[in-house]
Order: C-alpha cells, then sequence, then structure tokens
C-alpha cells in the first residue's frame, strides 16, 4: 500500500513539473549602466526575471508581469496594477511615485508594485529591492510552509479505529491466556502462549490499510478524468468531509475576462452588431461602424503576449478585440501605418483615452 501511495503521488508530482516547465517565463526589459573608453552609458537589455539582483533598473509596461519587489521612480498617470495573486481583491489599485508616510505599512504603499502581481495600464520604471524568497509574497510562502501540517479527518478516524482494535485485541488476548491457564486440560506453556497470540494478531485488521490506499486511488483516477491534479491523495477525503464550499467568484469561478458583445452607433440612423457569437458569417460594412473600431484600435495600449494572446487593461483588452473582429485581422498593418505619438493613459478623472 505504501508503494502504490508513492506511486500515485509520484505520478502527480511529474505532472506538476511538467506544467511547471511549460509556463515561460517572460524576459524583462532592464536598464543597465556600462563604462566604456571612461564613460558611462546607460543600455536595455532583456534580462529572465531569476537574473535580476536587488539594485535594478526595470521598465514595465501594460501587460506585464512584476517579477520582482519594485519601488517605482516613473509611471504615468494613471497606472494601475492587479493584485489579485497577492491580496485577492479583483479591482485594479493605482499606482504613483509620490512616497507614502512613516506609518504606511509596505504592502499597502502605493509607489511598490509587488512580484506576483501584473501591470494593467500605464508605463513604469522601478528599482528592484527584493527578489525570490526576499520578496513580500516570498515571504508569505515561507510563513505557510512553516505551519504545522494539520491531520485529516480520516487520519482522526483511522487512529481512534485503530485504538478500539487494539484494546480489544488486548482483551481477548489476556481472555485467550486466562481460559488456557483454568481449562481443566494441561496445556504445555508454549502452546498456551501460542493460543493467546493466535487470538491477539486474529483482531489485527491486515486489510485496513490497503483498502483505504486503494480506495483513495480510485478516487484520485475519479478526478482526474474531471481535470482535477491530486497531489496528496489524502487531500480527497478531506474534500468529501466538505458540506459548505466558500469560493471568490471573479477569476476563480469565472475567467476574469472582460467581453465586449455589442457594438451601437448612432450616425446616419442607428446600426448595431454582435461581437460574439456566430454572426460574423458576412463583415462588418457600415462605415461608422468601422471609423468607431479603427478608433477602438489604435487608441488602445493592450498588445499581443509571447503566446498571441492580448494583454493588458480588461477594458481595453475586450475593446481591442471586438473591433479587431469588426475592423478585421490586418491589426499590425493598421497599426504601423498610424503609428503612436503621444499617449494619455485612460484615467477616471478625464474619462478619455
Amino acid at each position: 500500500s505504501g508503494t502504490l501511495q508513492w506511486w500515485t503521488e509520484l505520478q502527480a508530482e511529474s505532472m506538476m513539473e511538467s506544467l511547471q516547465s511549460m509556463q515561460r517565463t517572460e524576459l524583462v526589459c532592464v536598464h543597465r549602466t556600462t563604462s566604456r573608453g571612461g564613460q558611462r552609458e546607460v543600455r536595455e537589455q532583456w534580462l529572465e526575471p531569476s537574473d535580476l539582483v536587488p539594485g535594478e533598473l526595470v521598465e514595465l509596461e501594460a501587460g506585464d508581469k512584476i517579477p520582482a519587489d519594485v519601488r517605482i521612480v516613473y509611471c504615468t498617470k494613471g497606472t494601475e496594477v492587479d493584485n489579485a495573486a497577492l491580496t485577492g481583491e479583483s479591482l485594479p489599485e493605482a499606482r504613483t511615485v509620490e512616497v507614502e508616510g512613516d506609518g504606511v505599512a509596505v504592502h499597502e504603499a502605493h509607489n511598490v508594485c509587488f512580484f506576483g502581481t501584473t501591470v494593467l495600464k500605464g508605463k513604469m520604471k522601478g528599482i528592484v529591492f527584493a527578489t525570490g524568497d526576499d520578496t513580500f509574497l516570498g515571504q508569505i510562502n515561507e510563513t505557510m510552509t512553516q505551519c504545522a501540517r494539520t491531520r485529516s479527518t480520516l487520519e482522526t478516524q483511522i487512529e481512534h479505529f485503530v485504538h478500539v482494535i487494539a484494546y480489544v485485541a488486548m482483551a481477548v488476548g489476556v481472555l485467550s491466556l486466562v481460559a488456557n491457564l483454568m481449562s481443566p486440560v494441561q496445556r504445555p506453556i508454549d502452546l498456551i502462549l501460542e493460543n493467546a497470540a493466535t487470538a491477539f494478531f486474529a483482531q489485527v485488521p491486515e486489510g485496513l490499510l490497503p483498502t483505504v490506499t486503494i480506495s483513495l486511488m480510485i478516487a484520485s483516477t475519479r478526478m482526474v478524468r474531471r481535470k482535477v491534479l491530486v497531489r496528496k491523495i489524502d487531500a480527497i477525503e478531506t474534500l468529501g468531509c466538505v458540506s459548505v464550499l466558500c469560493s471568490d467568484k471573479t477569476g476563480t469561478l469565472t475567467s476574469g475576462c472582460m467581453t465586449a458583445t455589442d457594438i451601437v452607433t448612432h450616425a446616419d440612423g442607428m446600426f448595431a452588431c454582435r461581437t460574439t457569437g456566430i454572426e460574423w458569417a458576412t463583415p462588418v460594412r457600415n462605415p461608422c461602424a468601422l471609423s468607431l473600431a479603427q478608433c477602438g484600435i489604435l487608441n488602445n495600449s493592450s498588445k499581443p503576449n509571447r503566446e498571441g494572446v492580448m494583454a493588458g487593461s480588461p477594458t481595453e483588452v475586450a475593446i481591442m478585440e471586438a473591433c479587431i473582429r469588426v475592423f478585421g485581422s490586418n491589426r499590425t498593418q493598421y497599426q504601423d501605418q498610424n503609428p503612436k505619438v503621444f499617449e494619455i493613459p485612460f484615467n477616471s478623472e478625464t474619462k478619455w483615452m
């Protein structure tokens, strides 16, 4: 049973390592100062996040994952970050270069960005002050690993059952020994001890551990069929004991993505079109809708990441994807023909972009 449990958990760990190896790490833009011929010059380099050290000057923009704990030295107005990985809140948080007061904790400062979060809007430059396990998220992870492991309900119940069986076996063994000693039939001492030991060990459920292990393995296999990876088979029993499950909606039960479903114009008569579903058998030819889609493409800071998926503010990503479906697939060519000269990021005060 121990070998079966080890093999099941080894397969789960191997699958977890394979999934982690499939995740690509995005390169980070770093500004490093070099000296050549007695002159100091700043060069732009692209490095792996693992190569960053405290004191590096990194440049981040919308859609980038923050590779370390960074103190902001420059950012555009209206810069926002997604701290859901750190705080669990789905609402974006604004970032500025203004230094907080002495009584403000580091994790509440608005001029600091943390490892594991994402830039949603704007551009920023910051100085790395913590990497790896020294980051705020790394300290949380270290605290969690140091917590004592709590025993599952199954372990508690099995321990109680084993204690009861032990008491019963000891009582049966003692009664068997007393009965053999008080029997009118005289038996040798070795036979009396053998009978008592037989009565004692007969009460031990030798198939208990294999039965429990195999049952959990079967449940683990069923969970895999439902696309759930179980690292520890004991967790299956814990899940079975759950009567009420409380979960956050955004990003957990839902994908956390915005979608623009309709485009409506009032110029030259009302025109409406769907931007989702199967209504795209015929292209949109309304000139006002096409002009609106062109504006949505050009006045947008979202861009595709290394996997080809649009990244940036959820609102701007939704606008970009909807406008691409209306305007057509030649988004890159159209943006190259109309290069960006200056950008004023969207914020709640101006309400324009």
